[in-house]
């Protein structure tokens, strides 16, 4: 049972990560010589909640976690600090990749898919779509990633990274070229005409 209502499959409840590695270094450490133990765990979490967080996690989620022993507290409260660098690292300069997995391909292969699909006729109401999917995407992409960014989060700042997101900024000219009229040079208009093939 969980809570009042019964469980579709059976699960097998452990105790947490903390109490399964204590029993196991209680078997396999003898001496300080045997120091440190450093382990990494990912495993598959599920929590019994009324009320789960949207967008963070629901009731079953993948977990990582670190556990490790040391001969004193000086080589423990080292090792923190620098897996605190670790994360911060990967914050920061690697979770760049939500917005490459977050952000529509829908340019590059929706165009030439629309335009085989029904010809030139509608490719006016297409490319108006684009002029608002991509902006909202990569809003919606610096918005993961500040809610992620392990701080708090500042609106000033959140509303310049939007500002100075490289495809908001190439849509902003983008429509601005469509409002002046500007006439591409003939290579990109052969390129951009070529594109359909791609979807064939």
């Amino acid at each position: 049972m969980g809570g009042s209502e019964t469980l579709p499959e059976r699960l097998c409840v452990r105790p947490t990560s903390e109490t399964l590695f204590c029993d196991h270094w209680s078997h396999i450490v003898h001496s300080w010589r045997d120091l440190p133990c450093l382990y990494n765990q990912w495993c598959s979490v599920l929590r019994w909640e009324k009320t789960t967080r949207p967008f963070l996690r629901g009731r079953e989620f993948l977990w990582q976690e670190g556990h490790t022993i040391h001969a004193t507290e000086e080589e423990a409260r080292k090792e923190t600090l620098r897996m605190l660098e670790v994360y911060a690292e990967c914050c920061e300069k690697m979770l760049a990749m939500i917005q490459g997995i977050y952000r529509s391909n829908f340019v590059i292969i929706g165009l030439p898919i629309a335009k085989s699909l029904m010809g030139g006729s509608q490719m006016g109401t297409v490319a108006v779509l684009i002029a608002v999917v991509v902006p909202v995407f990569n809003m919606l992409a610096v918005i993961t990633l500040e809610v992620f960014n392990c701080s708090k989060i500042r609106l000033g700042r959140l509303v310049l990274d939007i500002l100075k997101n490289p495809l908001i900024l190439a849509s902003a000219a983008g429509i601005l070229a469509l409002l002046v009229k500007l006439k591409l040079p003939p290579f990109a208009e052969s390129v951009l005409a070529d594109m359909p093939t791609l979807a064939r």
